[in-house]
């Protein structure tokens, strides 16, 4: 029988995703052909968003210059568009993950599939603050939902896919049974998939870059110049790197060099949301909050929030001191230190 495939999450990068993968399983014996796609309903000059997606097969709130496969169905509920697929694909925002997940418990399957497409980091207490443990998108998933997710990360521009221009990426996944499954379904001629057993590894180098952009971004407001943006990214490596060997026991370096580690690093750090809001932060005389509002839809950026949940654990174990780009880029967004702080505090560390 024919495996039915949920998307859940439709801005920019689900809606990206909804167009290759529902390209893939029309010409594929192993899928079925409809690709349920959860929306989460707005009114678009009008109409309700969904009504869009499906009748006009377009996504004109993220996506506005793409045409959609007309075999993607929109659906406004997560339950709903959820409760008979065999694969669940997540690519959800950082703040919306806990809480659509638990709009789905008790109405999926058993044996359903998931893969997450959210790089993101979270953390929660048990006890005591000394305790604060950790997790990243799959965690959540698993906690939630009780399916284990595998990964796939990269360098993944949500407008260049959208626009068929080539890309690669990381599946990371410790059941190799399951490449080929997943091969069928994100594989095609400008989207190349290679793959990983590192599955925490992987996830935390998607969600390890996004604090690295944001340093990018203040690098590119503060005009301090493309040296020295060269110089933040790899320091901003090596820290990537460290915490992940720190957090992780038995890392093989080659994980770093796929898809969604180094490369990833560097196209999210010229091309990202997070850059670009971070930049437009920093020549404002904005908030933070009035410019994601203004440029990215009201939603969150994952770069400032994921350097909190890094430094919260790693504060907590007495290794923030290691971290310099890491310290600088917390005091900028969580102890309003002015902006030069940041190139200031992180001369000495070159």
């Amino acid at each position: 029988m024919s495996k039915k495939v949920c998307i859940i999450g439709s801005g920019k990068w689900g809606s990206a995703v909804a167009k290759l993968v529902a390209e893939n399983v029309s010409s594929s014996s192993t899928f079925n052909n409809e690709v349920k796609l959860f929306v989460y309903q707005e009114l678009f000059k009008g109409r309700k968003l969904t009504d869009v997606i499906n009748h006009d097969h377009v996504n004109p709130m993220y996506l506005p210059d793409v045409t959609l496969p007309s075999n993607i169905l929109a659906v406004p509920c997560p339950r709903e568009a959820a409760k008979d697929a065999d694969i669940i694909i997540f690519i959800l925002r950082q703040q919306f993950l806990g809480n659509i997940c638990e709009q789905m418990q008790g109405g999926i399957k058993r044996d359903a599939l998931a893969i997450s497409l959210t790089k993101s980091l979270y953390h929660g207490e048990k006890g005591n603050e000394a305790t604060v443990e950790l997790k990243c998108a799959s965690d959540v998933i698993y906690e939630k939902l009780n399916l284990k997710a595998s990964v796939l990360m990269g360098p993944n521009l949500a407008d260049e896919i959208a626009k068929e221009k080539f890309s690669e990426t990381t599946i990371a996944c410790p059941d190799m049974e399951l490449w080929t499954m997943w091969k069928e379904l994100f594989h095609c001629k400008y989207f190349n998939v290679k793959f990983s057993k590192q599955v925490k590894a992987a996830e935390l180098c998607g969600a390890l870059k996004n604090v690295v952009a944001a340093a990018a971004g203040l690098s590119d407001g503060l005009d301090c110049g493309k040296n020295s943006k060269a110089a933040i990214i790899r320091l901003g490596f090596l820290e990537m790197k460290k915490f992940i060997k720190q957090f992780i026991e038995n890392v093989d370096d080659e994980i770093f060099w796929e898809p969604c580690g180094f490369p990833d690093l560097v196209a999210t750090c010229y091309g990202g949301m997070t850059r670009l809001v971070v930049d437009a932060y920093v020549k404002s005389n904005k908030t933070l909050r009035e410019v994601e509002i203004e440029l990215f839809h009201g939603n969150y950026l994952e770069g400032p929030i994921n350097v909190k949940q890094v430094y919260v654990w790693l504060i907590n174990r007495g290794g923030v001191e290691e971290y310099p780009l890491l310290r600088a880029v917390y005091g900028v967004f969580h102890e309003n230190k002015p902006f030069q702080y940041f190139v200031e505090s992180l001369k000495s560390s070159f």
